[in-house]
């Protein structure tokens, strides 16, 4: 799963988007994904709609991914399972 997808684009720089909508990505892929995009500058789009990341997942991204993503101009995260917690973390 997303796991699997998080070690394969590891490392690479040159991601512009990623579109994972429906595919039951919960907050340890958010984790793995979130950890995995860690170092990248070029993401654009992460479309992470109707997957079940909810909070957990949502504070996964803000905390290791979102702060350092310069470049990232759309995060789709409809239907997520994301609250008022999750969201105030990716507000930050």
């Amino acid at each position: 799963g997303a796991s699997s997808l998080s070690q394969a684009i590891s490392g690479q720089s040159s991601i512009a988007q990623i579109r994972l909508a429906c595919n039951g990505i919960g907050r340890l892929g958010c984790e793995a994904l979130a950890e995995a995009l860690r170092d990248n500058a070029t993401l654009t789009v992460l479309d992470l709609r109707e997957n079940p990341i909810g909070d957990d997942g949502a504070e996964a991204l803000a905390t290791r991914f979102l702060s350092g993503a310069k470049k990232l101009r759309a995060l789709s995260i409809i239907k997520c399972g994301v609250g008022d917690d999750g969201a105030a973390f990716l507000a930050e």
